[in-house]
């Protein structure tokens, strides 16, 4: 699932730790479900 990620950080490694500190609030099911019922997609479905 493609997504964007806009953050302030002065280099790319301070961008990414700031990406997986983000992702890593995000439960897996939780956020899919989210997902799938914001935008009428089964996420699941594109996981397997």
């Amino acid at each position: 699932m493609p997504s964007v990620f806009i953050t302030v950080a002065k280099t790319k490694d301070e961008a990414v730790a700031k990406r997986t500190e983000l992702l890593s609030y995000i439960h897996p099911e939780v956020g899919l479900k989210f997902m799938s019922f914001a935008y009428g997609i089964d996420f699941n479905d594109l996981r397997k």
